[in-house]
């Protein structure tokens, strides 16, 4: 369902924000949405760099690194985002710490750090890329703060791309390790059985976020891989 707004789509900038026209609380939920954003996009990039490092397939390194590069481009977008209202990408990535055990980052937290080989690849891809597309057209496209909304619109742009790779890539993981196989993977891998939902909580059910108690964890390493 997409999310009930205040202000129209793309009426706010940084400037308003930082001088106070906009009701604080506006701007605390903001920089939180945002925050869980780019981890999410920073997530879904290590995802990619861990599948070049683990992927036999060569045919589909090309595709993998093109992935990698714009997830890290896509990271970038939305960390430039909180810049511009005072946050840095480390001050982001702390407030992340007590949410990234949450149910809403199981899939992104296992494609960074566990997933491996080109089943965990497409797994990854159609939970991550296809439901982030959806949930992104529907809530951040038009969203009210209009840097995020100029963010969503060139990740919306590029990762069309990655959900025709994933659809591709179903049907071919179907031919080469069958049927029964490419089920499995998509019912019984840890951050996949709850695949649509928590692919989509990672992006549209994050009010949940802002009233979790706190649950330390290590911060995901490779902090370069959405610099430069």
């Amino acid at each position: 369902m997409p999310v009930r707004r205040e202000f129209p789509p793309r009426s706010l900038n940084a400037e308003a924000l930082n001088e106070g026209r906009v009701d604080p609380q506006y701007t605390r939920v903001l920089i939180r949405l945002l925050a869980a954003h780019a981890m999410a996009e920073k997530l879904t990039a290590l995802g990619y760099q861990r599948a070049l490092a683990t992927l036999d397939n060569l045919e589909l390194r090309p595709i993998v690194e093109k992935n990698f590069e714009e997830e890290k481009k896509h990271a970038r977008l939305i960390y430039h985002a909180l810049q511009e209202l005072g946050i840095s990408q480390q001050a982001a990535d702390r407030s992340m710490i007590m949410v990234l055990k949450a149910p809403s980052f199981d899939a992104p937290s296992y494609f960074a750090s566990k997933a491996e080989g080109e089943l965990d690849l497409l797994m990854a891809s159609l939970s991550l890329d296809t439901t982030g597309l959806i949930m992104i057209g529907e809530n951040y496209k038009d969203s009210s703060y209009a840097p995020h909304a100029r963010a969503a619109e060139i990740i919306l742009d590029e990762e069309a791309d990655h959900e025709i790779f994933a659809s591709r890539q179903l049907g071919d993981a179907v031919d080469k390790f069958g049927a029964q196989s490419v089920n499995t993977a998509l019912h019984a891998l840890p951050p996949m059985r709850s695949t649509r939902p928590r692919a989509a909580d990672t992006y549209s059910d994050l009010s949940s976020l802002l009233s979790l108690t706190p649950r330390p964890v290590p911060l995901p390493s490779r902090e370069g891989v959405v610099r430069g």
